[in-house]
């Protein structure tokens, strides 16, 4: 605790598992292998020959992979006696937030696999489509981020976050475009 430095590098490499972690829950959720992302094959394809597991256990893995790294990196930070003004300090809330938001993450695809598991076996072939989207979406998003992990492990200081931010933006305008009223059988347009 003496050594912030060393303090934030702790919590960045712990924050780094917890997501390593959750990235695993979510994609078994997704009825993915953690290989599909790194793999060159079409991910639609892969999407298309995967089928989602109802005997997987959100909850117990999140017990198991999740509880126990995020409670650690909390009580850890909450034993830095940094003052504000440290560039430190702000780097320990950056991952305090990100380590919220992975678990949030975790808790969520627990919700979404019911829906995926109802979903999958819908006559509704829009319903099961626009489940097989977010599927797509998430692992999209996953081969992403791996993307800009890659760049940051080898040193590369041109990290290409607009990329990334053009993806978030794509996402965006998916979701809005699935949300209008013409494109929902059965809702009148206004």
């Amino acid at each position: 605790m003496a050594f912030p430095d060393t303090v934030v590098l702790a919590v960045h490499q712990e924050t780094l598992r917890l997501y390593r972690h959750a990235r695993h829950i979510i994609l078994k959720t997704l009825g993915l292998n953690d290989s599909y992302v790194s793999s060159t094959q079409d991910l639609q394809q892969l999407l298309q020959q995967s089928k989602i597991s109802d005997t997987y256990d959100i909850e117990t893995a999140y017990e198991r992979n999740i509880k126990g790294i995020y409670s650690a990196i909390i009580a850890f930070i909450s034993q830095a006696s940094f003052t504000w003004e440290m560039q430190q300090s702000g780097r320990l809330y950056w991952l305090r937030e990100a380590s919220r938001h992975i678990v949030e993450a975790v808790k969520d695809s627990k919700h979404l696999q019911k829906n995926l598991l109802l979903m999958s076996n819908s006559g509704n072939p829009s319903v099961k489509q626009e489940y097989d989207k977010i599927r797509y979406q998430i692992a999209e998003l996953f081969k992403e981020l791996d993307g800009i992990q890659n760049q940051v492990e080898q040193g590369s200081s041109d990290i290409n976050l607009l990329s990334f931010d053009v993806f978030k933006a794509k996402i965006k305008e998916q979701d809005r475009r699935a949300m209008l009223p013409h494109e929902i059988p059965g809702l009148l347009s206004p």
